[in-house]
């Protein structure tokens, strides 16, 4: 395929930008938007020397790390902590100050799997210890860091203090949630299981809070999510669950860090506040994910090759 592109669209052994426009038009299906400046981007982060021109052997590279993406798309939907505990238990989203039912996720990714195949599916769960760094209940079993503007003796619920562990650890103090076997831990009863799952545990030492299904919050561990998807070929991750302003959020920003395609399906979200929506939407907006909603999923799952927004994402310009 490399070859045949390289050969069709090269002129005297290189590709010039123009010719790599043109190629990537082809690569889309009819009526696909490709925008100018995002294939420029895409064509400069793959032309080391910055000439305006590819040779063979930077084609090549780009076709192993970006053009065989756009034609073989491998989508994997990542359900994120739609768990007992967020929807009627010790940190259910309904007593948070957005008031927001977690429930209400479940008949919408139920949707989703009904109506759409996937590669994989993810479930992702906090899997706590109970003497979690992240207990309100367990702030007197470690010291805080001088530098923490709030102390043990003052510290309440849904503050943030910072802990003195090697290396620091600035954390937010929640109710114990999702503690390891426990019911308020299981996946919602409603959820649909999907076979072939995997499920992601994250957060199961007692000096680590995980947000991510991906990493710890210091990023000095990770699950083993990554693997499973790079082991499928998974290209873009269909992200969804509770909360928004946090699991999801993290989760969808270490995807696209990581190198996939993310989109965030926001009506199959819920989130613990509505400044941390707010905040959540811009930073996973600027950073390269695509937030879309489920009647969406057709645009982006029902067809042969990527999206553009998913194909680009991540080399978007900030050409103005």
């Amino acid at each position: 395929m490399a070859q045949e592109l390289f050969t069709n669209y090269s002129r005297d052994g290189v590709l010039s930008q123009e010719a790599f426009y043109d190629m990537c038009k082809s690569l889309f299906l009819p009526g696909d938007l490709v925008n100018e400046k995002d294939v420029r981007s895409v064509f400069n982060h793959f032309n080391k020397k910055q000439n305006g021109k590819l040779t063979k052997e930077e084609f090549q590279i780009c076709s192993e790390e970006w053009i065989h993406k756009v034609i073989n798309p491998k989508n994997a939907l990542l359900v994120v902590d739609v768990q007992n505990d967020f929807i009627s238990g010790s940190l259910a989203l309904k007593n948070c100050p957005a008031a927001e039912n977690g429930a209400e996720v479940v008949p919408v990714i139920n949707k989703i799997l009904e109506d759409y195949q996937f590669e994989v599916v993810s479930y992702s769960q906090d899997w706590h210890p109970a003497d979690h760094i992240s207990f309100i209940n367990n702030i007197h079993m470690r010291k805080t860091h001088p530098t923490s503007k709030i102390n043990q003796k003052d510290a309440k619920m849904y503050d943030v203090v910072i802990f003195a562990t090697e290396p620091l650890t600035k954390q937010i103090l929640w109710p114990a949630h999702c503690i390891q076997g426990t019911e308020g831990a299981r996946l919602h009863k409603d959820l649909k299981m999907v076979s072939g799952h995997i499920v992601t545990k994250k957060g199961t030492r007692p000096d680590y809070d995980s947000y991510s299904s991906f990493f710890n919050n210091l990023h000095s561990m990770h699950t083993d999510l990554h693997d499973q998807l790079q082991l499928r070929g998974i290209t873009d991750v269909f992200v969804c669950g509770l909360a928004l302003d946090y699991c999801v959020r993290y989760t969808a920003r270490d995807a696209r860090s990581l190198g996939y395609g993310c989109l965030v399906l926001e009506d199959a979200t819920r989130s613990i506040s509505d400044e941390g929506r707010r905040t959540s939407r811009e930073e996973l907006i600027k950073g390269g994910c695509v937030m879309s909603n489920t009647d969406q999923l057709s645009r982006y799952l029902k067809r042969t090759v990527r999206h553009p927004e998913l194909a680009f994402s991540g080399f978007q310009s900030t050409e103005t």
